[in-house]
């Protein structure tokens, strides 16, 4: 601040402060860099200046949101940023909007489920002061989704949540079947997806209560009788709540099951639990069961994969997205080609 400067509201930089502070934001590290977007967005207050509350988490993810936009004219009023704010407290078990965590908390859960949040920072002081050059290869980039998808209207908070988690939810995604359009079918779920060779990202929204949920798959889609998969996968809450549950740190390892022919275990595919009791299982009649029983997950986290504890899920739609950005993406359709070819 410039001593100089006859309004004590305005605050006046030198040239050489002003690279300073370029410098230190461009070049912070991810925790000098978590600690600035935390600070930029408290409520003020004198008594709790190293807490944050709801409407500071909102105002995180919509500078998030709005670091990460490439059109000057995009609007953010349809950005639920509360979403993923409550996202953050439901984390800490603490679902009252009145509460606050501590910065070390907020680090915490970057560490957890906002890997990459961090470069929102450098995105934003690139984009706006420096828009012909660029200072960074960690660019933070929104999902672009190349088709239509029915699933994911008005889901950008949930697309900016990915995109927080994994660099492979950044950029490009193609969409490998959608049943509004490809039928519902288990049989043509598999022709569509069987032989791309890349991660996917299964959707799936409820008919009854309009829940969405699902779970990613890093290897590709393998038919075996066994598990197969990787530490990696995860399933995923997308409505009313948005929720990740990794693989757990002593997990068993039964991450992704595809069975089509062995008459000697279920036919369909399942994700965690074991062969008997799947956390979340579709059947060749694309019916699904989900296990809600928390204490028997010994692969993924705990947390309410649907909404409902009493009744299951019926599909209304599933859509399968290859997700990874350009280059993942066009190398898994050429192994398409070459599999569907050899079939």
């Amino acid at each position: 601040k410039d001593d100089s400067a006859n309004d004590s509201n305005q605050i006046s930089l030198s040239f050489e402060r002003f690279v300073q502070g370029i410098e230190q934001c461009c070049r912070s590290k991810r925790s000098q860099a978590l600690q600035i977007i935390f600070q930029i967005c408290q409520t003020e207050s004198k008594d709790e200046s190293d807490l944050i509350d709801l409407g500071g988490l909102e105002r995180i993810f919509c500078f998030v949101y709005t670091a990460a936009l490439t059109e000057k004219t995009a609007e953010i009023s349809h950005f639920d940023s509360k979403k993923l704010a409550m996202s953050v407290l439901n984390s800490f078990n603490l679902s009252d909007e009145s509460s606050s965590i501590s910065q070390k908390q907020f680090s915490n859960w970057c560490s957890e489920k906002g890997l990459l949040l961090h470069c929102a920072l450098w995105t934003y002081i690139e984009r706006k002061c420096f828009s012909s050059f660029k200072l960074s290869d960690k660019d933070f980039i929104l999902p672009h989704l190349i088709q239509s998808s029915s699933i994911l209207q008005s889901k950008e908070a949930d697309l900016i949540g990915l995109s927080l988690y994994s660099k492979v939810f950044q950029g490009k995604w193609w969409r490998l079947y959608t049943s509004d359009e490809d039928g519902l079918s288990f049989n043509r779920l598999c022709h569509n997806v069987m032989g791309y060779g890349g991660p996917t990202l299964i959707l799936i929204r409820d008919r009854n209560l309009g829940a969405v949920f699902g779970c990613f798959v890093k290897n590709p889609w393998k038919e075996s009788h066994k598990f197969n998969g990787s530490l990696e996968d995860f399933l995923i809450q997308f409505s009313p709540n948005f929720n990740i549950m990794r693989t757990k740190l002593d997990t068993n390892g039964n991450f992704f099951y595809l069975n089509l022919k062995g008459f000697s275990q279920k036919h369909g595919m399942g994700m965690g639990g074991t062969l008997e009791s799947f956390r979340l299982f579709i059947d060749e009649n694309m019916e699904i069961e989900i296990n809600s029983n928390k204490n028997r997950s010994s692969t993924f986290e705990s947390g309410d994969l649907f909404p409902s504890k009493f009744e299951q899920p019926e599909i209304d739609c599933l859509e399968v997205w290859a997700v990874g950005g350009e280059e993942t993406i066009s190398k898994g359709i050429e192994t398409k080609k070459g599999h569907n070819a050899a079939v």
